[in-house]
């Protein structure tokens, strides 16, 4: 998330929840930054996901480079992340990953990369080929609160299923309990839990059940 994109958060975060619920919240970022949270790696056969339906006039597209993009998609991702995200996206892209992006009401409306195990073998764990590691969830901050994220998760899970996707792992800070709920409602089980040390992995214990 950009430097941008976290503002226009924290302003609306405190729109919604008030001045002190907002500082809170950039304090809880601000601690985590020194030290981060532990974080939980959850895994799901793409098969097996809980299927929820796209909103209505929403477009889930699978990209590997920019230039897939229409003119007007093209214009929607610039319009919704800053000219130092997209040089990321391009790096990305070179580097084999591929980003899912849901388009509606003419906006990015949310977007994510998947880590194919055939072009990068190690992310957290270890990737056979045809698993898939899941990284960035963003949804546009003005259309949160209605569903979108576990929505277009679930659709981006059934796009890799049909694409031969085995298995698909994401990693979900442990107090990052919205996002923990998304996961286990469209049936991600947990994995093993991990933090970063000294530049490295520190795995704390097996969570799996």
């Amino acid at each position: 998330m950009s430097a941008l994109e976290k503002l226009a958060t924290f302003r609306n975060r405190i729109r919604r929840d008030g001045l002190r619920t907002g500082l809170a919240a950039a304090y809880a970022g601000l601690r985590d930054r020194v030290r981060p949270p532990s974080e939980t790696i959850l895994w799901l056969r793409p098969a097996d996901v809980v299927r929820i339906e796209a909103p209505a006039g929403a477009t889930l597209r699978v990209l590997r480079s920019l230039d897939e993009l229409s003119a007007e998609e093209r214009r929607a991702v610039e319009r919704s992340i800053s000219a130092s995200t997209l040089d990321i996206w391009r790096q990305r892209f070179a580097a084999g990953l591929e980003a899912h992006l849901m388009f509606l009401e003419g906006r990015l409306a949310a977007s994510r990369f998947v880590i194919w195990g055939r072009a990068c073998p190690f992310f957290h764990v270890v990737l056979t080929e045809n698993d898939t590691m899941s990284m960035d969830l963003r949804v546009d901050p003005d259309l949160r609160g209605r569903g979108l994220a576990t929505a277009f998760f679930s659709q981006s899970v059934q796009e890799l299923a049909r694409s031969g996707c085995e298995r698909i792992y994401v990693t979900v800070l442990v107090n990052n309990v919205t996002v923990n709920r998304m996961v286990e409602r469209l049936g991600f089980k947990p994995l093993v839990r991990w933090r970063h040390v000294r530049g490295g992995y520190g795995y704390e214990r097996p969570v799996i059940r």
